[in-house]
């Protein structure tokens, strides 16, 4: 029984035997008696999160039947007493306006916050278990109030390693209403596995809030030891130790992270380094659980009891021997800490296909490995988690060294989340393309990059660099590029796009030269590209697909030259209002040579698009243009098996076939001001399956020299005789 001097301005804990009741130990509040941890309920009364420690080993029962072990015999917390270390988060609260304090009620189920899913010992653990501080700022138990939430950090340890997580509700006087982040929203309730019937325990386990997922005991002192908000930088700080055996080259050191709403953060950037034989206790390990220092906080002394820091603040951590005593010979210390920020503009990529390719400092503002080297993936990691004070808008570049030549050989695609420019420009021995797309491609690309990259987000640049491939967002974001002067073999536009990507560009030295392009994506443009074949004519492209496939709605296909496949040449599968424009299909307009396809120059699947000005030839198996059972498209201006100089392109089949019941389509323009000029192809110059259906139009072209007709008689096409 807990006295009533005993909760004068604190609940301790009754000692309670019963892990289960998480009534044993409890530590005070944030700033002890002052209350500034304490919060009004809405039925008047104060209440506060506090951190209850279950200490196993001093309870007989469980030391007399070998649950925890005997502190006559083990004496330390590393050497085997920790097992028995069994911690969560309980409701207090206080009916007299924080004179005395105890439990919120006498239903466990409303006042524990914050419980493992796992009973004492159920996991046979090694290491302490159970539900943790995640930040130590001031106290042990500090939780945020932002707007009508409460946000509470803490952490999860198991026998598989730490979860750090938050927690949020809108009523502080009720226990049961808190909820862990599930990834997404606040939806996980908490479990008291004595009290809840629970069949799968590690189900009731919340994600992991940050990026890294579990951190393993046996690779890392990785614990976020505090939390609180920067002035300086204007985010959320938090400070965590790290000290990696099986990433050496990662300095030893306390770190820093920041966050603008505290669940989304930076990379860590070191803050102190921790270098000196005390500190790293001659030669102790750093990882696992031999513990030599804990518990970073960042506190701003000139201003005692404040939530915030400025650009200067202390640094205070505790370091210990954990050979004497019991691992109670501690110290506290201080350092005078200033932060301060540094330019970044981009970043050098100076090697390739490294073993440790990862950023070793992701968000330092440095691309290196740990080993003085930059890869393309070392650079795409840094500049994804760049310094907090480096904006997601603003554009970081990545340039190559002169050293760099021949294939840049990565483990796997990079994925680019913030805006960049790939630029392989600045390389010495690159040189721009300087012919239009009817006269070849003439660059120089100095290297190529395999495995590719793939890109989120909008803003970003590619140019002057060969990339094996590329993808551009997915099927329901906003992501964009820009790729100019480059070699990309596969390309693949996906999303929705209000700012959409664009291949290419009016300038010879914007020009692509590209494989196959895949878009599923809306609103891009593909213009002055060479596609299929480079500029001497040569395919560059997998002989059975398309040029280019479109599966969306309002795309533009431009002036581009395309040739050398089997299969079609653009492929319209889905969406309409496409504009397909001024683009040479099937042979090198500089030589005239024959570099048709496989089926039709343009297979129109959908409905109402435009497709104009193209001049298709060498086609073979399908109609130059094709297309079937679609209705409400504009076929005008085309030069079907000639070209503009009257030179013979034909076709091996017809120039123009509809088929399939297609509609209300328009061929040609009935003033004659944009007529297709149809001629040499060994099929009709205009064909018509049986099942075409009604209402097409035919007018105003220039329709000869067809072996099979200008329009076939079997079209059910009535041609008026002329008038005598």
């Amino acid at each position: 029984m807990v006295s009533a001097g005993e909760t004068a301005g604190n609940y301790p804990g009754s000692n309670d035997p019963n892990p289960g009741n998480f009534d044993y130990k409890i530590w005070p509040s944030a700033n002890g008696n002052t209350g500034a941890n304490s919060f009004l309920g809405n039925d008047g009364n104060l209440y506060r999160v506090q951190y209850q420690e279950f200490l196993g080993w001093e309870i007989d029962s469980l030391v007399t039947n070998n649950i925890c072990p005997d502190p006559n015999v083990v004496t330390s917390l590393e050497g085997g007493l920790e097992k028995c270390w069994y911690n969560g988060f309980v409701l207090t609260k206080s009916t007299d306006g924080g004179d005395t304090w105890a439990l919120a009620s006498s239903d466990q189920d409303n006042y524990v916050v914050a419980s493992s899913p796992y009973k004492l010992q159920e996991q046979n653990n090694t290491t302490r278990h159970g539900v943790f501080p995640w930040n130590n700022a001031d106290s042990f138990s500090r939780v945020f109030k932002v707007g009508s939430y409460y946000y509470f950090p803490v952490q999860f340890w198991t026998q598989d390693g730490q979860i750090s997580t938050i927690m949020r509700t809108d009523d502080i006087s009720d226990a049961s209403s808190w909820r862990y982040w599930d990834g997404s929203d606040f939806t996980i309730p908490n479990v008291n596995p004595y009290y809840d019937v629970i069949t799968d325990p590690e189900s009731h386990l919340p994600p992991p809030i940050e990026n890294s997922g579990y951190l393993h005991f046996n690779d890392a002192k990785a614990t976020v030891e505090g939390i609180t908000y920067s002035s300086y930088f204007g985010k959320y700080i938090r400070t965590q130790i790290r000290a990696y055996n099986s990433n050496p080259e990662i300095i030893p050191g306390v770190y820093f992270h920041l966050s603008d709403d505290g669940f989304n953060w930076s990379g860590p950037q070191l803050l102190y380094r921790l270098s000196n034989a005390s500190e790293l206790n001659n030669g102790v390990e750093l990882g696992g659980r031999s513990e030599n220092f804990a518990y970073p906080v960042l506190v701003d002394q000139t201003n005692p009891g404040s939530d915030t820091l400025g650009q200067s603040a202390w640094l205070f951590y505790v370091t210990f021997n954990p050979a004497n005593t019991g691992n109670a010979d501690r110290n506290i210390r201080r350092v005078q800490v200033d932060f301060a920020t540094h330019s970044v503009t981009g970043f050098t990529v100076t090697h390739t296909n490294l073993n440790l390719p990862e950023d070793a400092n992701p968000g330092d503002g440095y691309c290196d490995n740990g080993y003085g080297r930059c890869s393309v993936i070392t650079a795409i990691n840094e500049s994804n988690q760049r310094p907090p004070w480096v904006a997601a808008s603003e554009e970081l570049v990545i340039e190559f060294g002169n050293s760099l030549s021949g294939v840049i050989t990565e483990d796997y695609a990079s994925t680019v989340t913030k805006k960049i420019v790939i630029d392989g420009t600045t390389h010495s021995s690159y040189v721009a393309n300087t012919n239009a797309p009817t006269e070849g491609w003439n660059a120089t690309l100095p290297f190529e990059i395999e495995s590719g990259l793939n890109f989120q987000g909008s803003g970003h640049l590619v140019k002057g660099v060969h990339i094996s491939s590329i993808s551009v967002g997915s099927e329901s974001d906003t992501s964009a590029v820009r790729i100019i002067g480059s070699r990309i073999d596969t390309l693949n536009l996906y999303g929705t796009t209000e700012t959409p990507s664009v291949i290419g560009g009016q300038l010879s030295s914007e020009a692509n030269l590209l494989g196959s392009v895949t878009m599923f994506g809306n609103a891009d443009t593909l213009t002055g590209n060479l596609i299929g074949m480079d500029g001497t004519g040569s395919a560059i492209i997998d002989p059975g697909v398309a040029f280019i496939t479109i599966q969306n709605a309002g795309n533009v296909i431009s002036n581009n030259v395309m040739g050398n496949t089997n299969y079609r040449g653009i492929n319209i599968s889905n969406g309409d209002g496409n504009l397909i424009t001024n683009n040479v299909i099937g042979f090198a307009p500089w030589d005239g040579s024959d570099k048709g396809t496989g089926g039709a120059g343009i297979s129109v699947g959908s409905s109402n698009n435009t497709i104009l000005g193209n001049v298709i030839g060498f086609t073979k198996g399908e109609a130059a243009i094709y297309m079937d059972n679609q209705s409400g498209n504009t076929i005008a201006g085309n030069y079907i098996g000639v070209d503009q100089s009257g030179n013979d392109r034909g076709n091996s089949v017809a120039g123009i076939w509809l088929a399939g019941g297609s509609s209300n389509n328009i061929i040609g323009t009935s003033d004659g001001s944009s007529p297709n000029t149809i001629a040499n192809n060994t099929g009709a110059g205009v064909d018509f399956n049986v099942a075409t259906g009604s209402g097409n139009t035919v007018t105003g072209n220039l329709i000869f020299n067809n072996e099979g007709g200008a329009i076939a008689n079997y079209s059910h096409i009535q041609v008026a005789e002329p008038p005598k």
